[in-house]
């Protein structure tokens, strides 16, 4: 565990984590927008060390017979910034989902999508000092999956979670749970709305922390 933990603070991590997921109820579904923001810094830039970041984008669906997957998932925009240069928009260029058959056996999902290039090439990107990401995307999920789970994969220094549920009958309760993250010390807030909960963690996010959202009926 201490050689895992201190190899860590040689890897890349989140200086700002974002994500914002609107819910809304299309028939016997729930659509969830989600905007994502991410900066990630490389601790070792002094030193002009490259970092290869995977693109992580891993979505379960559940998807009907001889249903498209476009029709289940959505990526709006997918944008980059390297090392503070321009801003590429990876939707307009090729980006695309890749379908394959789900292996899990403790969520109603039946498929899973990942991202890929025109050339259905895994997508990777190389940075020295920083890299910013910026996704919208939109999911469509069972209307009895009433849980939302999110874990982190790199560690992350401030993060922020708004999940918004308007004009429901459903009631949102949510926690975090991250090893160094404990509301009764400060470092970290839960704001409780009758549709929206807000959850800001001050202090570090380890991989496998994380934030899970249920919404229970009234």
């Amino acid at each position: 565990m201490d050689e895992a933990i201190c190899e860590l603070l040689t890897k890349h991590y989140h200086e700002r984590y974002r994500q914002s997921v609107v819910c809304r109820i299309e028939e016997d579904f729930v659509v969830k927008k989600h905007h994502i923001e991410e900066y990630i810094k490389n601790p070792l830039a002094i030193n002009s060390h490259m970092v290869k970041f995977p693109e992580n984008t891993r979505n379960y669906i559940y998807k009907k017979a001889n249903e498209d997957v476009n029709d289940v998932f959505k990526m709006i925009k997918y944008a980059v910034s390297i090392d503070d240069g321009p801003e590429v928009d990876y939707v307009k260029n090729g980006i695309k989902n890749k379908e394959a058959i789900s292996d899990a056996t403790d969520m109603p999902y039946n498929s899973l999508v990942t991202l890929v290039d025109k050339d259905n090439n895994p997508i990777n990107f190389e940075f020295s000092r920083s890299i910013k990401i910026e996704k919208i995307f939109e999911v469509r999920v069972p209307k009895d999956d009433i849980t939302f789970l999110k874990r982190v994969n790199i560690p992350v220094k401030s993060f922020r979670l708004d999940y918004s549920f308007p004009n429901s009958d459903v009631k949102l309760v949510a926690s975090c749970f991250g090893t160094l993250a404990f509301s009764n010390e400060g470092n970290m807030k839960i704001i409780h709305e009758s549709d929206h909960i807000s959850i800001e963690s001050y202090s570090w996010l380890l991989p496998g922390n994380g934030v899970f959202v249920v919404a229970a009926k009234q």
